[in-house]
């Protein structure tokens, strides 16, 4: 996971505050309280160079350079700022020459056309997919199409303009969306899911699917009062913005809202399970740790085993465990962690990454003990299997756990949103997970799993 550097003025520490061992090929910047927001300075991996070695993690991106901050001057505390600010900083929103974005103006289809245009072209980046170019050798702009549904609404004639422009109604725009950036429905949905609006007569049959799945995935949200989506109304710009943002949240590449460029989590408002319960785990204790991970086939390592896929419960190994391709940067991994530094054999492999281990685990440690956290083991193995799959994102782990802990968050939920926010970019407020095509419901995922494969085995050993 290559971070940005915040500043080109930024000194290289001794070691980063957080000694997470990182990547060879890690030049180390620093972004101080005044960038990120937070009490101290954290330290991060600038981009690698182009000419440089070939990323040692599979967690590694190229970032494209991102505008700091972009503020409109006429959206004052409007609930859809966050959302229209986010994507200008990702260079979907042009910024406004008179400083305004105009949030209630009619989006016209032009506009809208190059919005979705820089959309498929983010993501198409974001997840590796290659640019086209033509006969001449210019890259070609992704192609996109306007869907269109009875008569053309035309907006309303201004100074500049010899004609009303043509804009989008809402129907086009959610349609539009889903056939653009991927949204559909899972065949359980199509089996069960039902469209039920007060205006369904609206909307033509041929646009109905589309819809639905917005609806199914939360890019639209009915009032269940009243249930309607006012299709042949025209769009704002604000409603586009909105939609269009949460559209590229579910197609991978950008954060959910909660993030912004002040920190991994900063005054996040993130969903809570009111049923979560405080973990029944015993505190971690550098002897318990140290028991945990004393060789290749005590339960601690057999944890990491379990979640990384190398392991059985009951410490066997699986055909991985002597050598797979790791999907994120196609190296070979070899023993319990997956190590990939030129191991000779899966033993030698397991050895040297256990010294690594030790390093992660008394950077956790020290970190706990400066900030007076009192871990649990399920805790600590967390943050250690997390500095395994991704050093980069272990060095935020425990600052968020420590912001989750404050708002109320428990057990597992807490160590699970932790994890999954520390592969946000604190200084731009960006998904970083190339190794899952900076999906956000991939990264999730892969997060609960390897959590439950980590507690099971520790169960397993009666460590609860």
């Amino acid at each position: 996971m290559a971070f940005a550097a915040a500043s080109p003025n930024a000194t290289v520490p001794e070691r980063p505050e957080v000694a997470i061992q990182l990547p060879d090929n890690c030049q180390i910047v620093e972004l101080t309280p005044a960038q990120t927001g937070r009490a101290s300075s954290i330290f991060v991996c600038a981009p690698e160079s182009t000419d440089g070695p070939a990323p040692v993690l599979g967690n590694n991106i190229e970032i494209p350079e991102l505008q700091e901050t972009v503020e409109f001057a006429d959206l004052g505390d409007r609930w859809e700022r966050p959302y229209i600010e986010a994507l200008a900083r990702q260079g979907i929103i042009p910024a406004a020459e008179d400083g305004k974005f105009n949030p209630d103006a009619p989006m016209t289809e032009a506009e809208f056309q190059a919005w979705l245009e820089k959309s498929v072209e983010a993501r198409d980046a974001m997840n590796g997919d290659a640019v086209e170019e033509t006969e001449e050798g210019k890259e070609e702009k992704p192609s996109v199409r306007l869907a269109q549904f009875g008569k053309t609404l035309l907006g309303k004639v201004n100074e500049k303009e010899e004609k009303p422009q043509a804009v989008a109604s809402r129907l086009e725009v959610v349609v539009s969306l889903a056939e653009n950036l991927g949204l559909s429905l899972t065949p359980e949905q199509k089996e069960n899911a039902k469209l039920e609006l007060r205006d369904l007569d609206r909307i033509p049959e041929e646009a109905r699917e589309q819809v639905l799945a917005a609806i199914e995935q939360e890019i639209i949200v009915p009032d269940p009062e009243n249930p309607a989506l006012y299709p042949n109304f025209a769009a704002t710009r604000a409603d586009v913005a909105v939609l269009l943002y949460k559209t590229m949240v579910k197609g991978g590449g950008l954060a959910p809202i909660a993030i912004d460029s002040k920190g991994s989590i900063a005054n996040a408002e993130i969903d809570r399970d009111p049923n979560a319960q405080p973990l029944n785990s015993p505190v971690a204790t550098p002897d318990l740790i140290t028991q945990l991970f004393a060789n290749s086939n005590t339960p601690g390592t057999i944890a990491l085993g379990m979640a990384e896929g190398t392991r059985t419960v009951d410490g066997g190994k699986t055909s991985a465990y002597w050598g797979h391709t790791d999907p994120g940067n196609g190296k070979r991994n070899m023993g319990t962690f997956s190590f990939q530094h030129g191991a000779r054999t899966p033993e030698e492999a397991d050895f040297l990454q256990l010294q690594r281990l030790y390093q992660f685990t008394a950077a956790l440690q020290d970190y706990a003990l400066a900030n007076n956290m009192n871990l649990s083991v399920m805790e600590l193995v967390a943050g250690i299997d997390l500095a395994n799959q991704a050093p980069l994102a272990a060095q935020h782990y425990l600052a968020n756990l420590q912001q989750l802990k404050a708002r109320g968050f428990t057990g597992m939920e807490a160590i699970f949103e932790a994890r999954a926010y520390s592969y946000i970019n604190p200084a731009t407020g960006r998904l970083e997970a190339s190794g899952f095509r900076n999906n956000w419901a991939w990264l999730r995922y892969d997060q609960a799993r390897r959590l439950a494969a980590i507690q099971y085995a520790l169960d397993y050993y009666g460590i609860r």
